[in-house]
């Protein structure tokens, strides 16, 4: 991981203009030191939707990714190619403004298995995108779960996203003295 992390610090360095990581982190809706410990090679042990949504943010084709972790060099997406449309995807998510890590997750991967839209209070709504498990079939999603047992497993999730921002801001805090 650590010679991924390399080779996404050194493509950022090398953009003009060069993006700071904090302008990075914010286009990819992470933490600066999560940014950090991207670039370090220590966030995770395995490839995250982070990683690969930074690694989209500086022009890198879905396959570099792999590719670098394999011994190899980045590829980037040529401007023609960003352009032009898949037919899988007819309507760029890129371009409904959303997170590049929660386009990587929907882009990513597993059959789509149900959305649902659920209110939290007055000035906010979720929306959920449930995809199923890689190379799974139709009858093994659907078997896999109940829409009441996804909704009860976001409501478990709902009542502790609280605890996990100030788990978010402990590592925060962690990185940040490590990196002092």
């Amino acid at each position: 991981m650590a010679r991924l992390g390399a080779a996404l610090k050194a493509t950022r360095l090398a953009r003009r203009p060069k993006p700071t990581q904090v302008e990075a982190a914010d286009a990819i809706d992470v933490s600066r030191a999560n940014l950090q410990a991207i670039e370090r090679g220590t966030a995770s042990s395995k490839v995250t939707p982070a990683i690969r949504a930074y690694a989209r943010y500086l022009g890198w084709t879905p396959e570099s990714v792999d590719r670098v972790l394999a011994g190899g060099e980045p590829e980037l997406a040529r401007a023609a190619e960003a352009q032009q449309p898949s037919p899988e995807q007819p309507i760029s998510l890129d371009s409904a403004r959303l997170p590049l890590r929660v386009v990587d997750a929907i882009e990513s991967e597993g059959a789509l298995v149900d959305t649902a839209l659920i209110p939290l209070g007055d000035d906010a709504t979720m929306v959920l995108v449930v995809k199923g498990r890689p190379g799974a079939t139709a009858d093994e999603i659907r078997a896999s779960a109940t829409t009441e047992e996804i909704l009860a497993a976001l409501e478990a999730y709902r009542r502790s996203r609280p605890h996990l921002r100030e788990l978010r801001t402990d590592q925060e805090q962690s990185h940040a003295a490590n990196d002092a």
